[in-house]
């Protein structure tokens, strides 16, 4: 199979002053490709009647078709030159050396830097304009970072061109993340996606002929889910705790355990997000900063008493926030220390929370799946499943309660 191709075309809507139509050239290689205007203009019939000239008899005809045949030939020669030279090239570097040539490519290398640059350029202006969260800026700068200091352990560079961004680098990064760094298997393989989106932003840009990832079959592994239950989650919400800065954290978490926000959404509420609904019941209406999707929830009155707590706070009035700034950096450790005040041996991070809405909040309630889903702001069912395992508790335990009825009931029959 032929790796490059070249073929040509003609545009009706191109059309000069005696009538005659503009030819261009569309060069394929590999799995890219792009256009090249000629300077020939032909007439319509004659071209399609002498099958693009190739049987023309008019001296002028022919002469345009030896022309032709000219170009293609120098972009089949460049192929073979670039291909022996071991450089990696696309449909539109055959057309840059054509037009400019090769010294235009010279020297020329893509950096992975460059193509974590020009995914700042794209992501900071949609952070800045709240179209994407902060905190997603802040794992891709956590992913150059990791990138960085494996291109340092693994090859002692700072920095590499884009081409040696193979299958064996991806390998080597994947065992890097696991055995240096110390990361576990899903956020290693989460790692190896958000840099494999980067390689399909350099295939676009014809940076890369190919994704080096199409070989990268690690998964990541579905996990029990862990939630607080009734009594632990009883036993958080009564604690005495000895800060306040414990309990401002205590009730960032708990605000989570009864809406299902993430963190960042919670730091994000304003007293203008609570509304009353149309069933005339107080509501927060919001988008998840993480996705801008629409997960309205109702307010519970445990939520409503925590919001109602900070009121009067002087921080909340000045920034119109319903709980006090607080940095999501060292929020865990003091989820920690608090889970050791309380007793509780799980380990306890703020997505507990979320799964602690899920689970005890709204499944073991005996409310749907579906009404979970668009609580969380999920766009299918699919991503909500993963909760499924609590309702099937929920659906032993009313079982528990039948067989009791119906054994009750068998019971009476045969006394008669």
């Amino acid at each position: 199979m032929k790796q490059l191709r070249v073929t040509l075309f003609i545009k009706n809507d191109k059309v000069d002053k005696k009538g005659n139509v503009q030819v261009f050239l569309k060069i394929k290689y590999l799995n890219t490709s792009t256009t090249l205007s000629t300077d020939f203009w032909v007439d319509e019939e004659k071209w399609k009647k002498t099958t693009q000239f190739l049987f023309a008899k008019a001296l002028k005809e022919i002469h345009i078709r030896r022309k032709i045949d000219e170009l293609i030939n120098k972009i089949h020669l460049i192929e073979q030159n670039l291909t022996l030279k071991g450089t990696q090239f696309s449909a539109h570097t055959l057309k840059q050396v054509l037009v400019n040539g090769e010294d235009s490519i010279i020297n020329y290398h893509i950096m992975l830097s460059d193509l974590f640059n020009k995914q700042y350029s794209i992501y900071i202006p949609l952070v800045e304009n709240g179209i994407r969260a902060k905190e997603s800026l802040r794992k891709f700068k956590t992913l150059n970072n990791h990138v960085n200091d494996f291109l340092k352990y693994e090859y002692g560079l700072e920095n590499i061109a884009l081409n040696k961004l193979n299958y064996s680098f991806i390998e080597s990064f994947d065992i890097f993340l696991r055995s240096i760094k110390k990361i576990g298997n899903n956020t290693t393989v989460k790692y190896i996606q958000s840099l494999r989106q980067l390689a399909k932003l350099a295939v676009k840009h014809d940076w890369l002929i190919k994704d080096p990832f199409a070989l990268y079959d690690k998964k990541i592994v579905t996990k029990e889910v862990e939630f607080l239950t009734k009594t632990e989650l009883s036993l958080f919400e009564t604690v005495k705790l000895p800060s306040k800065k414990l309990e401002v954290v205590r009730d960032y978490f708990l605000l989570s355990c009864y809406t299902g926000y993430a963190y960042s959404d919670i730091f994000s509420l304003t007293y203008s997000d609570i509304q009353n609904g149309n069933d005339g019941q107080k509501w927060i209406i919001h988008r998840r900063q993480k996705t801008k999707i629409k997960c309205d929830v109702p307010l519970l009155p445990q939520a409503e008493a925590i919001i109602n707590k900070y009121r009067d706070d002087f921080n909340c009035i000045k920034t119109n926030k319903i709980l006090p700034e607080r940095s999501n950096q060292k929020i865990n450790k003091y989820l920690k220390e608090i889970a050791e005040i309380v007793g509780i041996e799980k380990r306890i991070h703020f997505h507990l929370a979320r799964h602690t809405f899920s689970c005890t909040i709204i499944l073991a309630n005996g409310l749907s799946m579906e009404v979970l889903s668009k609580m969380l702001g999920h766009t299918n069912l699919k991503q909500t499943m993963h909760y499924g395992k609590i309702q099937n508790q929920r659906v032993g335990e009313e079982m528990k309660l039948l067989r009791s009825k119906l054994t009750i009931n068998t019971r009476k029959s045969n006394s008669y």
